[in-house]
Parts: structure tokens; C-alpha cells; sequence
């Protein structure tokens, strides 16, 4: 019998992001305009610009953010209310942004899951300075090797 192997490939930091940091900034800014709003402040207009620009950015940067982990062939996905397993064979690309220090990795299906076609995630923290990360490649080759075992077993 086969060794059922999970492991972890997002970072840690990933539920601090998702909703610690998220709800904390979100509700500090959120405060702070509307005290601007209340005082009739000559910026209240300016303030809640900024706030709406940040809600923007915080929804593409970590909002969408989700674990990540390998087990056997599978991904298992999750977004710590609901979690999901999808064949590695199932990624159709892997991509991330070197110039973010928290390098976010995108993965894209060729099917969709209860999480949409995309997901994003944070990989775990690797000193990297305009480098690939190491999982991407990783991600990348397990994808193909899948595939083309499935194939020769066909």
C-alpha cells in the first residue's frame, strides 16, 4: 500500500493575509474615512478615493489568496471554509510575479473549480531577489509528469 504524503507549498502567513491583515487594514481605513466624512474634512473625498483604489488592490494582492498543498497526485485547495481536491494533472499553467517580494504564484485550470479557472497563492517564504521561484518549476514538471504517465498507462 502507497504512503498518503500531504504537504504544505503556501505559506504560512496565508490566513494572516486572507483576513487578519485584510479585516484590520480594511476596517482601520474604513474608520479613518468615515471620521473624515463626519468632520466634514476638506480631504473626505480624496480619503475615500484612496480607500476604494486600496480595496481594489487588497482584493487582487491577498484577498483571493489560498492554502495550497500536494498530496499524492492532487492539489488540495482551500480557502478555510471550504477545501477541494483537483488532479495535478488538471493545471494547464503556472505563473507568478517576481517583483512582489511575496512572489504570488498563479495557477490556471483546464476546467474550472468551485474557486473559478485561476487561483492565487503565496508560496512559502524562499529569499529570492527577481528569481523564480523554486516552486513554480516544481509545480510545472509534476503537472507534466502526471500527464504523461497518465497518458502511458492509457
Amino acid at each position: 500500500m502507497r504512503k498518503q504524503t500531504k504537504e504544505r507549498i503556501s505559506s504560512r502567513l496565508t490566513f494572516f493575509y486572507k483576513y487578519i491583515f485584510t479585516i484590520v487594514w480594511i476596517g482601520g481605513f474604513s474608520f479613518g474615512t468615515l471620521i473624515t466624512f463626519y468632520e466634514g474634512s476638506d480631504i473626505r473625498w480624496i480619503s475615500l478615493i484612496i480607500l476604494i483604489a486600496c480595496l481594489i488592490f487588497i482584493w487582487w494582492s491577498v484577498a483571493r489568496l489560498k492554502y495550497l498543498a500536494i498530496e499524492n497526485e492532487y492539489l488540495i485547495i482551500s480557502n478555510y471554509l471550504k477545501t477541494i481536491r483537483v488532479p495535478i494533472s488538471e493545471i494547464k499553467e503556472v505563473t507568478e510575479n517576481i517583483y512582489i517580494g511575496m512572489h504570488p504564484v498563479w495557477i490556471k485550470f483546464k476546467t474550472s473549480t468551485i474557486f473559478g479557472k485561476k487561483i492565487m497563492f503565496i508560496p512559502k517564504f524562499v529569499f529570492l531577489f527577481f528569481e523564480s521561484h523554486p516552486i513554480v518549476d516544481d509545480l510545472k514538471f509534476l503537472a507534466k509528469s502526471i500527464r504523461i504517465n497518465e497518458n502511458m498507462s492509457q
